[in-house]
């Protein structure tokens, strides 16, 4: 066992040099597969670090058992995507319209008077009505509204 011991000693500080083949890493955790408890104490660590090893392995060369994917839950999974990239894709430009619009302040309307803007409603009734006023005073002559603007 001593000379197997400095065969595995060797090929230990081989492996954390990261010199090591293929087959010689398959051998260390054989190694340390079938040695059980007949190993120095200073290489206890390294056997549940090959231990770790040979588990991650067996795991990733193991087939897939959980369910093979096939081509038609491939479609299924896209015709569920696509009407859900729709609607978003819509949300998307409905909500750029609606940001990109914007509003005016939260109010309804306004009005530019003598260059001025007004967006209280009151002061925008009693405007338009006082130039209402000014436009049907005078009923006998249709057209003496015209006379009243300045060019």
């Amino acid at each position: 066992m001593k000379k197997n011991d400095g065969h595995i000693g060797t090929l230990i500080e081989r492996y954390f040099d990261g010199t090591t083949t293929a087959s010689e890493e398959r051998e260390l955790a054989r190694y340390f597969r079938q040695a059980g408890d007949n190993i120095p104490d200073e290489w206890v660590p390294i056997r549940a670090m090959m231990a770790y090893a040979d588990e991650e392995r067996a795991a990733v060369d193991a087939p897939d058992t959980t369910g093979v994917r096939t081509a038609r839950t491939a479609v299924m999974r896209r015709r569920r995507l696509i009407p859900a990239v729709a609607a978003l894709l819509a949300a998307a430009c409905v909500a750029g319209v609606l940001l990109l619009t914007g509003t005016h302040g939260g109010s309804d309307g306004y009005a530019v008077i003598d260059g001025k803007v007004y967006t209280s409603r009151r002061v925008v009734e009693r405007e338009a009505v006082e130039a209402l006023r000014m436009v049907s005073a005078d009923d006998s002559d249709p057209y003496s509204a015209l006379d009243m603007m300045t060019y």
